[in-house]
């Protein structure tokens, strides 16, 4: 929906429990138009039309999950915090967005980044997330301590490009994880291994041939 007299005509359904608006700001209008529980899934913001301020989410009181596409690195998250939403979708995050803020989301238990350039985690822990998404640069060899960061994680996915191209990576710290799904392009070597339930991580090394240890965790599904 891109205009007020879209949302308008949501008078006329039933319900309309996935919604996505390009703007923000046409969430007033929603919330006038729709039953308060009735949306459960919303996402906001379009790949051509940055999301610089997220609106107050409380009214939508039946709203579990929240896509915000292309954010800007001033936008304040903490409105989430007056919402229910359990799932959360950050696409094309940019360096420096503070995401302390989610600390404060009671509900929140799966959280999805995907970053623009470089994956840069929060720098305080969020305890309550258990699954997490992560897409991005890896600048550096080491992974960071995910079990420190989100110490209530049981599932992990990565999709990661490696920077410098052909430099290695090592995933010795996922270890601490119950499940693991590593996908890595642009690397020609995987270490830290031989640390690893090859029964809980799956790894996948896109244009290298399978070898040593990573046969051993190909084809393994948590």
């Amino acid at each position: 929906m891109t205009n007020a007299e879209q949302v308008t005509c949501l008078r006329q359904l039933p319900e309309a429990p996935n919604l996505s608006l390009p703007q923000p700001s046409l969430i007033h209008e929603l919330s006038a138009v729709l039953d308060r529980d009735s949306v459960v899934s919303l996402a906001l913001g379009t790949a051509d039309h940055r999301t610089s301020e997220l609106p107050a989410l409380g009214g939508l009181t039946g709203l579990r999950r929240l896509h915000v596409r292309n954010p800007t690195s001033t936008l304040s998250l903490k409105p989430l915090a007056d919402s229910g939403i359990q799932q959360l979708v950050l696409d094309c995050v940019p360096v420096g967005l503070d995401l302390s803020a989610l600390q404060a989301v009671p509900l929140l238990t799966t959280l999805s980044l995907s970053f623009a350039d470089r994956v840069a985690l929060p720098e305080v822990a969020l305890p309550s997330i258990t699954s997490l998404r992560l897409k991005g640069v890896a600048e550096t060899a080491r992974l960071p301590d995910f079990a420190a960061l989100f110490p209530g994680l049981t599932r992990l996915h990565l999709n990661l490009h490696r920077r410098p191209r052909r430099a290695p990576l090592d995933l010795s710290r996922v270890r601490g994880i119950e499940s693991v799904t590593v996908r890595v392009r642009n690397t020609t070597k995987v270490i830290g291994l031989d640390e690893l339930d090859p029964g809980r991580v799956s790894v996948t090394v896109e244009g290298r041939r399978a070898g040593g240890l990573l046969t051993s965790f190909r084809d393994q599904r948590p």
